[in-house]
């Protein structure tokens, strides 16, 4: 892989748009250029004024009008992309472990095995393997966070190419593996440009029926393991494991551009797939059974046919709510009856399916049985969906749909009116009825809250009455929100198939975690409503809880909850229920996934030692964790990605806990809890501090390409002049963590930690050295120091330091270019950004080297990780991007004069270009000085004309020499952002 995508000899080694360069030329120069930066490195150890990246960034501007023009500079970019891209394919077979399919199928029938023996190695009851293998004991969660930096075909290519295997499994062939090198070199390593929510659900589709493969194998495992070990039982086996959900499309937190139409129709989508899916097999199977078993099938295959079918017409229908509006409403009704009409011959539970397959198997032949029990295992486990669901809001949705109805102003967590809170809903839960609704109820309702209440309850009514439903619940810091739920599932007929699930994020949900969870508990109707679903669901989060508080108190705080949690249910007398918990973390050090491998990934979350203490207190735990968009989804882009995926996640969950161990970590709890209390205390002040909204602010999401079909910043946008970013929390978390990325200092995760070494260096040393839990922690700190780097913040805040701007006019011998520099100088000034950029860099910069003495010279160099010419090509890239901004920068100081008449001054538009915002700059000049033709032929009318009115005025040599040029330049700053994430691992 490595010689086909970066091997110097490639022809293929060229940028898509221009005549290509020699690759060998391509070679000398990106040599040239690390050379140079390895001297600049070496200059700088002398003078600590220096910054190698910075006057690498210097040099690349010198060479831009003479042998360094765009073509050339996109070239070597490309090439620097597929470096990167190589080693984060390598990167991603090592995190995926063992890729051969076959040995695959062997671990998980191993992992099985071993659940037929005790610890003596002796056989245990049919009974004893059965109750493990028929729980669910892992699930895996779809989620379309924005992090799609990739086109969907290079991501398919990204997971071939790094486990050398092809849609079907099999092993590539030389000239599978060259067309796939090819596409990858020849393309634009860019998100797809038209990202949008339906785009991301039918990836996301792709993405579970390549789960739904995975998952078939691992049944077909364990029943041919329970064949082996229990030849006379192994029918009576329902396998289940593990589970697959997604909320893609169900996710409204946040979101007002997802209809319940959307939802709605999203859901039939899953459901037709799954039950097409079934007939198909059915198909295939029916030849290996008896006549009756065949002709059993083959009606059974009919009628999912025709509601496969049924099913597509209604989702053409539900799709169609975008046109026109009167017409879709009159449609809806007509269908809407013409459902209701329908529902007893409706399709909409499995039972149907599973008693055909459960009397097909104990009647056709012995070599139909294994394809039969498998189907009968998919059909229990995923029911008519091809994967579970997960909706989502915020708890702020249910309180504003509560308030009238008690009374209730203010927050519900007010001390002076909770009890009476509380006695009002619990009113409210002790007479509801339920009510009955329609898909008018739906278009009629306003609450949002109430309205995914009912969104579910057509949800079972309609399209699966059986498979519940999780609802989770973000920023939930009250029992009164989950009572609040509670009785809105009673209303709408629905409480005894939801899950009803906290998310605790926020600083405050992660202090009162276990108090609301006591409370709700000690709650005579929520502790009723446990019982009946038997089980408990939780959700932690490491989003926005990963930058307030930093990601290693994150990390440690939900263990913390955890652990207290197993205390909680044993006092209460719970432990006889199933407790869930749902970790929402992401794909990279910036959201909260071990960078390591699978193994380290799920230990990270869930740690050895808090995974004994639940065994110990005998309490069933189903680990679930979320994979996030793009990155996310490249475990299961390929059918050999999801088995590997699946096979480490077996291995997992089957996994004993070892024995306790004497780990530090749990025993220093003062000297820990203090750690960590530091870290949070530095990043609530950063959080706090208007300087870093100002460094979020300088470039913000602007140095990437959007990855996701949800809105970046949480403020209204498309004004013609740009808002300023006053709180970091007026970006999405993604967002933020990208721009921290690209920025190259990784404050989320690094900041406060070496703050909190300085304060007892020597007994840090002693936990590192001796904790376990501890170093797990910190290797996500060792992890962002290989990508982070003071170096690289100083050089883009200097880019918008007016004084370095008019020091270069100073020593430049053309007039000409004198001014451009000096113009640019102005234009910061008034701007007035880098005196608050400079205030921010210096308290991440002594934290930050804090950290690095803290960690010793061999844990805390700065490249741990990457291959020495990795971490050159990183600084390559960002002293190019600097250099193409400051480029950016001096073209615009050639745009004409004009007035304030287009809703826009020239002051404001340069407020725009110099926070990078290019695309809405550009767009605005096309407006003020267009490209037009002559309407009227002059010619054409006998005397001679030379004026020519200004609207008839056309701007084609600005938009040539200017305008142009400088949407170019910024499309290379975002390509420049599509390699950095390549080297780093993911998007945000």
């Amino acid at each position: 892989m490595a010689a086909l995508l970066a091997g110097d000899s490639s022809p293929l080694l060229t940028a898509p748009r221009f005549a290509p360069a020699p690759a060998a030329d391509l070679a000398r120069l990106h040599d040239e250029l690390a050379r140079l930066f390895e001297e600049f490195e070496r200059q700088t150890e002398r003078d600590p004024y220096g910054n190698p990246v910075q006057l690498l960034a210097f040099e690349l501007l010198r060479r831009f009008d003479r042998d360094l023009p765009p073509a050339l500079i996109e070239q070597l970019l490309q090439r620097l992309t597929l470096h990167a891209f190589t080693e984060r394919a390598r990167r991603l077979a090592r995190y995926v472990g063992e890729d051969d399919p076959a040995r695959n199928r062997a671990a998980i029938e191993a992992a099985i095995r071993r659940l037929g023996f005790d610890g003596t190695g002796k056989p245990v009851s049919f009974e004893r393997f059965r109750a493990t293998v028929e729980r669910e004991v892992y699930g895996i969660v779809i989620t379309a966070h924005p992090t799609f930096g990739l086109a969907f075909r290079i991501e398919r290519a990204l997971a071939a190419l790094a486990l050398d295997a092809d849609a079907t499994g099999e092993t590539l062939s030389a000239a599978e593996r060259q067309r796939l090198a090819r596409r990858v070199i020849e393309a634009e390593h860019r998100p797809e440009p038209s990202l949008d929510l339906k785009a991301e659900h039918n990836l996301s589709l792709e993405v579970l029926e390549n789960i739904r493969s995975a998952l078939a194998q691992l049944y077909e495992a364990a029943f041919a393991v329970a064949g082996e070990l229990y030849p006379e039982r192994w029918m009576e086996l329902r396998p289940r494991l593990l589970t697959v959900a997604s909320w893609v499309g169900f996710d409204l937190d946040g979101r007002a551009d997802i209809g319940w139409n959307d939802s709605f129709y999203k859901r039939l989508k899953l459901a037709a797939m799954q039950v097409r899916y079934y007939r198909d097999r059915l198909t295939e199977i029916a030849p290996l059974t008896d006549p009756a078993t065949k002709s059993a099938f083959a009606m059974l295959a009919r009628r999912l046919a025709q509601a496969a079918d049924e099913m597509d017409r209604e989702i053409e229908i539900f799709e169609a709510a975008a046109g026109d509006a009167r017409r879709w409403r009159e449609q809806l009704a007509a269908l809407a009856q013409a459902m209701y009409e329908g529902r007893q011959a409706r399709l909409v539970s499995g039972g149907d399916i599973v008693a055909v397959l459960e009397q097909a198997l104990t009647e056709a032949p012995a070599a139909a049985r294994p394809a039969i029990a498998v189907l009968l295992a998919e059909v229990l486990n995923h029911g008519l969906g091809l994967a579970h669901i997960h909706v989502r809001l915020n708890s702020t949705q249910l309180h504003n749909a509560i308030r009238r109805e008690i009374g209730m102003e203010g927050a519900p967590d007010d001390p002076s009116r909770r009890r009476s809170f509380h006695a009002a809903i619990n009113a409210l839960l002790s007479e509801v009825k339920p009510a009955s609704i329609n898909f008018g109820s739906l278009m009629a309702e306003r609450a949002s809250a109430k309205r995914l209440f009912m969104l579910v309850a057509q949800f079972l009514k309609y399209v699966d009455t059986a498979t519940p439903v999780r609802f989770l619940i973000a920023e939930c810091e009250t029992s009164f929100t989950l009572l609040t739920a509670l009785y809105y599932a009673r209303m709408f007929g629905i409480e005894d198939r939801l899950d009803i699930s906290p998310l605790f994020e926020t600083i405050k949900a992660f202090e009162r975690a276990p108090r609301i969870l006591d409370d709700a508990l000690a709650n005579p109707h929520y502790a009723a409503y446990l019982r009946r679903r038997g089980r408990l669901c939780i959700q932690t989060g490491f989003s926005d809880a990963g930058r307030n508080l930093g990601q290693t108190v994150t990390a440690a705080t939900v263990e913390l909850v955890r652990s207290r949690l197993a205390d909680l249910l044993a006092d209460r007398g719970f432990t006889d229920i199933e407790l869930v918990i749902f970790d929402t973390h992401g794909e990279s050090v910036g959201r909260g996934c071990h960078y390591d491998g699978f193994a380290e990934r799920f230990a990270y979350v869930a740690s050895p030692e808090s995974r004994r203490r639940f065994a110990a207190r005998g309490i069933k735990v189903k680990q679930e964790t979320s994979y996030q968009g793009g990155d996310g989804w490249l475990y299961f882009m390929t059918p050999a990605a999801s088995l590997a995926a699946v096979a480490r996640m077996i291995e997992f969950a089957l996994e004993t806990p070892a024995p306790a161990s004497a780990d530090p970590f749990y025993a220093d709890y003062d000297y820990v809890t203090e750690f960590f209390i530091a870290v949070r205390q530095f990043n609530e002040r950063v959080m706090g501090d208007r300087n870093y909204a100002a460094l979020l602010d300088s470039f913000g999401p602007s140095l990437l390409y959007p990855a996701g079909s949800r809105a970046m910043r949480r403020e209204t946008e498309g004004s013609a002049q740009r808002a300023d970013l006053i709180h970091p929390t007026q970006i999405r978390a993604i967002p933020h963590n990208s721009i921290l990325q690209q920025l190259g200092l990784m404050a989320n995760t690094l900041g406060g930690v070496g703050q909190a070494i300085r304060k007892d260096p020597e007994r840090f040393q002693r936990l590192y050295r001796e904790s376990p839990r501890f170093r797990t922690l910190m290797a996500m700190v060792r992890w962002a120091l290989a990508f982070s780097s003071p170096d690289l913040l100083k050089g883009y805040i200097d880019l918008l330091d007016p004084g370095l701007w008019l020091m270069q006019a100073a020593h430049h011998s053309s007039a000409g270019h004198s001014d451009e520099l000096r113009q640019v100088s102005d234009h910061l000034e008034r701007l007035g950004n880098h005196e608050k950029l400079t205030r921010i860099f210096r308290v991440l910069q002594a934290d930050y080297l804090d950290l690095v003495a803290g960690l010793g010279a061999a844990e805390a160099e700065t490249g741990i990780g990457l291959p020495p010419a990795l971490r050159r090509d990183l600084h390559l890239l960002h002293a190019i991007r600097i250099a193409l901004i400051q480029r950016i920068f001096l073209l615009s100081t050639h745009i004409p004069a004009f007035t304030d008449r287009h809703g826009i001054t020239p002051e404001q538009l340069m407020a725009k270009i110099l926070h990078l915002e290019i695309d809405a700059a550009v767009a605005i000049l096309g407006r003020i000085f267009p490209v037009v033709e002559e309407r009227v032929d002059q010619a054409a009318f006998g005397e001679p004309a030379s004026y020519r009115s200004e609207e008839a005025q056309s701007y084609e040599a600005e938009h040539r020499r200017i305008f142009e040029p400088m949407a170019h330049l910024y499309e290379l700053v975002r390509r420049t952002g599509s390699a950095i994430t390549h080297i780093i691992g993911a998007v945000g």
